[in-house]
């Protein structure tokens, strides 16, 4: 006769079979210029400073070909985050930091329908009586080669779980200990902040991580990091679950990613804009996206149809994988020899968790 011991299972055993995560989680990743606002999120601190947007975008355009004729290289995609910096350090964006940065955010235009669109879908998931049994829930999240500052600011930000974009440091610590630098560069006391620093950059390509991070959990849980080995039905966001929404040729590489993972990317364009129309038509033929559809949120748009639609697949997926494993983890007690009917009650050993 086996001992007691032996035939309960070890907390070794139960803590190596116990799932850190329910995977009951749907992300929906959001790009932001163009996707959930109109034009470009620096709009409203050009205007402020008297400074022609389409002008600074030349010059942004060209710095790569300049800086190659000295023989440098620089990063196309983020080239305009030092440009900014330049016009700093020339006195043309006097008195900017990320106080300032972070005003501009309620100066944004978001399209119909935003931001409301994004608590509506989360509350339809969240209120359906069969979703709601397994807790799925949707969350939402930014990921933008933009102003992290100037997001948070936005009237989106209180509904996103996180936000991924570029960051400036106004002080910059000093070397060797964290302090603010000594030899004057912190700025004396009382005077305006300035930007000095990238403290992080976001490009087309590193967009990827963050899908990553969202995948593994790692911006949830600070002891995960991105780079951790962790098997696809431990990490807290699979592929499969993601919904991506961007504008344009730069998020190929994500919708790339989700595609190749199982999850559902869509394209949306200006619909004032026949320009922005053919770029993202090129997306759906090249079958980068599921399909593009005007960037219109309001209910009932094709937007509002197609990602209720996504949500809603993906829900039902989840039910269905929890369902099956809820019969393949119940073993069901013999049934009893006659004519086929249920025993009235079983014998008193098979009772409640027998």
């Amino acid at each position: 006769m086996l001992g007691a011991a032996s035939a309960l299972p070890s907390r070794k055993a139960e803590a190596s079979s116990m799932q850190v995560f329910p995977q009951n989680v749907i992300a929906m990743v959001w790009d932001f210029d163009w996707t959930l606002i109109r034009g470009h999120m620096q709009a409203p601190l050009f205007r402020d400073y008297g400074i022609d947007p389409d002008d600074f975008w030349a010059e942004v355009d060209g710095l790569p070909e300049r800086y190659g004729r000295q023989g440098l290289r620089v990063a196309r995609d983020s080239a305009y985050l030092n440009h900014l910096l330049t016009y700093a350090w020339a006195g043309r964006l006097a008195g900017l930091g990320n106080d300032r940065l972070r005003s501009y955010g309620a100066s944004l235009e978001f399209y119909e329908g935003m931001p409301e669109f994004l608590d509506a879908i989360a509350g339809a998931v969240e209120g359906d009586r069969t979703y709601r049994r397994h807790d799925i829930r949707v969350e939402h999240y930014i990921v933008s080669t933009g102003l992290r500052q100037i997001i948070e600011g936005s009237a989106v930000r209180g509904m996103v779980r996180d936000v991924w974009a570029s960051e400036f440091i106004e002080a910059p610590l000093g070397p060797g200990r964290p302090r603010p630098a000594d030899g004057g560069a912190s700025p004396p006391e009382g005077a305006a902040p300035a930007l000095t620093q990238v403290g992080y950059a976001i490009d087309n390509t590193t967009k990827t991580r963050a899908l990553f991070e969202i995948n593994k959990g790692a911006n949830a849980e600070p002891e995960i990091d991105v780079n951790d080995r962790m098997a696809d039905g431990e990490r807290r966001v699979p592929f499969g679950n993601m919904i991506c929404v961007a504008d344009g040729p730069s998020d190929v590489p994500m919708f790339s990613v989700v595609n190749r993972f199982g999850g559902k990317a869509f394209a949306v364009y200006d619909p004032s804009s026949e320009r922005h129309f053919d770029q993202v038509s090129l997306l759906v033929e090249q079958q980068r996206v599921i399909t593009s559809f005007p960037a219109d949120y309001r209910e009932g748009s094709e937007a509002w149809l197609w990602l209720h639609r996504a949500a809603r697949e993906i829900a039902d997926g989840i039910v269905q994988r929890r369902d099956e494993a809820l019969r393949s983890a119940t073993a069901h007690p013999p049934a009893h020899v006659g004519d086929g009917s249920p025993p009235r009650n079983g014998p008193a050993s098979e009772g409640a968790g027998g």
